[in-house]
């Protein structure tokens, strides 16, 4: 309705309200993972989270039980599942998820 003011009918993890649209792009990235214990909820479908995110549950995965699991989906559909005794470097990822 032309005039009108409001939120946004777009819903889920990190949505914006209309009055947010014209901000900078930010970088995110699709992830699902079950890590114990985390601060962070499970999650069974992809969901999307900010950099910092992907990078406190990577800290988190390093001292997680060994049953943990993180995936990260690259913008090209490839998966990358980390566990616990994964070492692969923050750095890696984010050449994963850009490359």
């Amino acid at each position: 309705m032309p005039g009108s003011t409001g939120a946004s009918p777009i819903h889920g993890r990190v949505a914006l309200s209309s009055s947010d649209w014209d901000r900078a792009p930010q970088p995110v990235t699709d992830l699902r993972f079950d890590i114990q214990p985390s601060p962070y909820r499970r999650t069974q479908t992809f969901t999307v989270y900010r950099p910092a995110d992907l990078r406190k549950l990577m800290d988190a995965l390093a001292q997680a039980s060994p049953q943990s699991w993180l995936e990260v989906r690259s913008h090209r559909g490839a998966l990358l599942r980390l566990e616990p005794g994964s070492r692969v470097p923050f750095a890696e990822v984010l050449s994963f998820l850009g490359g």
